[in-house]
């Protein structure tokens, strides 16, 4: 803890995701390991009226923090000639969507299937770069490795205690054990 240090950024702005890199690569150097795990789930109904703004939201903090944020930690590991690890957390509501029709998630289902899609973007990406790199794609039941020297992971978890499991509309039934956010926590740093 003595070690960790706090920057505010709003990942919904570009711009200042790019000011929050720029402070951190200048006070610690370079980017070697990034966590993308911002996250959240509207309050209405796909089908609600006047809800665009809403999807809107979910949309830039569940995909496009983790593109903008993705782009700059591989910018600084490529510049600086270092491996590193780009963690991308999806959801078991990304694999597959829960029955909850009373419960209202907007677009964050799509958003976290679309984390899945996004790794395997950069996986690919990764691989057309002068630079060598090492992607892992991990998923709820695959297991997928390539040789080099920037890994890049999707961790899908299961049900994580948040939020999201206390709305009242919630009638998934059967759902797997929760998952402590610590776990998740102690699953990153032992892939490191």
């Amino acid at each position: 803890r003595k070690r960790m240090h706090f920057i505010k950024c709003n990942v919904r702005k570009e711009d200042e995701i790019n000011a929050a890199f720029r402070e951190i690569e200048k006070n610690y150097g370079p980017i070697a390991v990034l966590v993308n795990n911002a996250g959240v789930v509207g309050d209405s109904f796909l089908l609600s009226e006047n809800n665009s703004k809403e999807m809107l939201k979910v949309l830039e903090t569940n995909l496009l923090a983790a593109v903008y944020c993705t782009r700059e930690a591989f910018r600084s590991m490529k510049a600086n000639d270092i491996g590193g690890h780009v963690f991308m957390i999806g959801s078991v509501c990304g694999h597959k969507v829960p029955i909850m029709p009373n419960n209202p998630r907007n677009i964050y289902p799509p958003t976290k299937f679309a984390i899945k899609a996004l790794t395997e973007m950069y996986r690919q990406e990764f691989l057309g770069q002068n630079t060598k790199i090492k992607v892992t794609v991990s998923g709820i039941l695959t297991l997928r490795t390539v040789e080099a020297t920037i890994i890049a992971q999707c961790i899908s978890p299961g049900a994580v205690k948040t939020n999201l499991l206390n709305h009242p509309g919630n009638i998934t039934p059967k759902l797997p054990a929760e998952l402590n956010p610590n776990a998740i926590a102690d699953l990153l740093i032992y892939c490191l």
